[in-house]
């Protein structure tokens, strides 16, 4: 899995500062498209999707999969470095 942080979460706590939402990867946050939300692949996600292809030469699989459907995976896949 991705890693996905925000200046405006407190991960000590568990929050959202900016919202007071009990919870990281805030969904105000997402709604919003917060432009300090950073997604980080790592290499475990490379190779996971580089085996998956290995394995399955049909597949189709590419790191967008690894994070949420919808506009909110798309907004974070562009947030991605």
């Amino acid at each position: 899995m991705p890693d996905i942080s925000c200046s405006d979460w407190d991960e000590s706590i568990g929050a959202c500062i900016k919202h007071s939402v009990p919870q990281i990867l805030c969904p105000a946050c997402l709604a919003e498209k917060n432009p300090n939300i950073q997604v980080y692949f790592t290499i475990m996600d490379r190779e996971f999707i580089g085996l998956e292809r290995l394995f399955d030469s049909d597949s189709s699989a590419s790191l967008r999969d690894l994070l949420p459907v919808g506009d909110q995976g798309d907004f974070l896949m562009q947030q991605a470095t």
